[in-house]
């Protein structure tokens, strides 16, 4: 029996490890391509009004294209990374804690967003 806990125990740490590094390397990748994703750049946009909130037409100002941003601000409403209150956008603890995920691994690989 305590070769078998031992067994179990090397087998889980290793699917742990095996794990991990699979999803380091998905965030290193994901945020090398990703930086400058349009729904980032809006976020951080987001984010850097504080509790004031971003009027959509400021984010016009930001990206010209209307269905462009429309699509991007359904898809950050629907993920819950932004909410709309008193006709402003503002960033959720999800938005933040994604944008502080991105930033970690971008500053990693040494690489900044043009948002940044």
């Amino acid at each position: 029996k305590i070769i078998l806990k031992e067994k179990f125990y090397a087998e889980f740490i290793q699917a742990f490890l095996f794990h991990f590094c699979f999803l380091f390397c998905y965030l290193i990748t994901f945020t090398a391509i990703e930086k400058d994703s349009p729904s980032i750049i809006l976020m951080i946009k987001i984010f850097r009004c504080g509790k004031k909130g971003l009027e959509l037409s400021r984010i016009f100002k930001i990206i010209t294209n209307y269905k462009f941003i429309k699509m991007r601000i359904d898809d950050l409403l629907i993920s819950k990374f932004i909410l709309y209150n008193n006709k402003k956008y503002s960033i959720t603890t999800k938005g933040k804690n994604s944008i502080k995920i991105v930033s970690f691994f971008q500053m990693l690989i040494n690489q900044k967003n043009k948002s940044s």
